[in-house]
């Protein structure tokens, strides 16, 4: 990007005893990306007016342009054309297009960037081979190691996020990996084996990369839920506390709290409804890494509340459209990026795989029928006998084993979810 030639005498320097003036806007200065950010803008928008392309159809990043032509037009040809003969006039050289359609190409249905390969006839996209083998050497080098350092990691979560974007199911294979290289704190010095739960979920990245040279689906932006999704509604309640020598503690003198998840007919009652009194060792005792106690831990025991429906009717969900109401806006946060910060155990929980579209909603308490009825039922004390008829017809499965299993010992277990499903508890 050619400079004013007012600010030529700011911009030399003294190398090998010659004087030297830099005639383009410096890679390094303070406001060049801010400069070439705004030139960039002001050519894509009068092409924009020039070419009477839709302002929807154009994508802009920086120095990346990319134009979106639907089939059967013949606007993405003509914007490009235009595009190039404005360049020229103003003398903004453009990067030379590559044969290979890499990087730098026009109106094609085909292309890579970053060592993605994108179709967009059949929406697929795969990487390239470079980049796979890149990818798995980094990986097995990884898995093969008796130590890894923090570059490692940080070298590997770059990598793995890059690829992650364009599959956001394996959000859920990096909670793990992230808490490793947190435990590093900074410190390039040491170094650490890869714990079991990490090198698993990295065992589970390799075998996407190996088949990722297939086209995979892009995937799609996320949308409002179905007009036919099952609306589920869970409240939890957590222990109330007292105050023992100055410190907070859980007093549960009663087997009076747990969870509730329930989901209503057009007339207010309840078709399912699944309740679930927490352990007294659980919500009065146990702890977690931190020390903190799990009846303190609200957004915990909300996220168990969110899995109820599939861990109690995996088959009836499995396709379907589900919209998950809670009143907890951390939840709502950790569902989509499947990890809640500074809460591992909620983390384990939220990496539930589900083979379902699910979309998470906050909704405050008692504001719709259905957290009214999830309220009262999350406690033995508040269930009176009008909420006691509204789930009398409604199926009310147990809660399996796996869950049981953890809540007697807790932990942030992220392999949790291969037995969240087990059969039910025998009635």
């Amino acid at each position: 990007m050619p400079s004013r030639r007012r600010d030529f005498r700011l911009q030399g320097f003294v190398w090998l005893n010659r004087f030297f003036v830099e005639t383009q806007l410096p890679f390094g200065a303070i406001h060049a990306v801010a400069s070439f950010d705004r030139l960039g803008a002001t050519i894509m928008l009068l092409v924009i007016f020039m070419s009477g392309i839709a302002r929807g159809l154009v994508l802009r990043a920086v120095d990346d342009l990319t134009v979106i032509r639907p089939a059967r037009s013949f606007c993405g040809p003509h914007f490009a054309k235009i595009y190039v003969e404005l360049c020229n006039d103003i003398n903004m050289p453009l990067a030379e297009q590559c044969p290979l359609l890499e990087k730098a190409f026009m109106d094609s249905t085909v292309g890579t960037v970053l060592g993605v390969r994108f179709d967009t006839v059949n929406q697929s996209w795969s990487l390239q081979p470079t980049k796979q083998q890149r990818l798995l050497h980094l990986c097995g080098s990884m898995l093969s190691s008796t130590g890894v350092s923090l570059k490692h990691m940080q070298d590997l979560m770059g990598s793995l996020n890059d690829v992650g974007q364009m599959c956001p199911f394996f959000k859920a294979f990096r909670q793990p990996l992230y808490a490793f290289l947190g435990s590093f704190n900074g410190d390039e010095d040491i170094v650490k084996p890869l714990p079991a739960q990490a090198e698993s979920d990295l065992r589970v990245w390799c075998n996407f990369i190996r088949s990722a040279h297939l086209p995979l689906p892009i995937p799609g932006p996320e949308l409002p839920p179905a007009l036919s999704a099952v609306v589920f509604t869970s409240d939890a309640a957590g222990a109330p506390s007292v105050k023992v020598k100055g410190v907070l503690q859980p007093n549960c003198a009663s087997h009076d709290r747990g969870v509730a998840s329930v989901a209503l007919r057009a007339n207010g009652s309840a078709w399912y409804c699944c309740r679930l009194v927490w352990p007294r060792h659980f919500i009065a005792k146990a702890r977690d890494e931190k020390g903190v106690f799990y009846g303190f831990k609200s957004t915990t025991l909300e996220a168990i509340g969110l899995l109820l429906p599939f861990i109690t009717m995996p088959e009836f969900m499995s396709g379907r459209a589900v919209v998950l109401q809670v009143d907890n806006v951390a939840v709502v946060r950790g569902w989509h990026t499947k990890s809640i910060a500074k809460d591992s155990s909620a983390s384990a929980i939220m990496s539930h795989r589900l083979a379902c579209t699910v979309h998470v909603e906050h909704v405050s308490r008692r504001s719709t029928p259905g957290s009214e009825l999830a309220d009262r039922l999350s406690r033995r004390s508040t269930t009176a006998a009008k909420h006691r008829r509204l789930i009398r017809d409604a199926a009310q499965p147990r809660v399996s084993g796996g869950l049981l299993d953890w809540l007697a010992a807790p932990s942030p277990d992220f392999s949790l979810w291969r037995s969240l499903c087990d059969p039910p508890a025998p009635t």
